[in-house]
């Protein structure tokens, strides 16, 4: 951890197979470096943890997103089918966000979802500000200096 370009570096990914480790290399790197700390928890219980000793972001990995999976495959496949299309780089779909200023303003929700359609090709979702705003009122504006939470047709190159 002596790396010297490690301290310049924006950020830092922890994928570690110990939550315990995870928690140590954080508080390591937060030591040295100003670098944003992005840490995959193996368990939930780490995460404050992880957390306290200074990572940016935690993203729980095992039986959050998957176990959730698991159990929709059996009731609704069709939703796994959803994430698989939207997390993968193979075609179909993905999920984006986007900054268009040209919908600050107080131009409504229903305005913004049918320009970002005709205008861009793009799935109006929602946006972001400080937590992501999923399908508002269609009487909502779109916040000063949101991101648009945006759906988006990905060509496959392949066939």
């Amino acid at each position: 951890m002596k790396e010297p370009g490690l301290k310049v570096l924006p950020h830092v990914v922890l994928a570690l197979d110990d939550d315990s480790r995870s928690v140590f290399v954080t508080l390591r790197v937060k030591s040295i470096s100003s670098a944003k700390v992005l840490v995959e928890a193996l368990s939930g219980d780490s995460i404050d943890l992880l957390k306290q000793a200074g990572a940016d972001r935690v993203i729980l990995s095992r039986g959050g997103l998957a176990g959730r999976l698991l159990a929709s495959a059996v009731i609704e496949p069709e939703v796994v089918d959803v994430i698989d299309d939207i997390t993968s780089s193979l075609g179909g779909y993905d999920i984006t966000v986007v900054k268009l200023p040209e919908v600050w303003g107080g131009m409504m929700y229903s305005e913004a979802l049918e320009l970002v359609q005709k205008k861009y090709g793009l799935y109006l979702m929602g946006y972001y500000t400080d937590r992501p705003v999923l399908v508002p009122r269609l009487d909502s504006p779109v916040p000063e200096g949101s991101k648009l939470i945006v759906l988006r047709e990905v060509k496959n190159n392949g066939g």
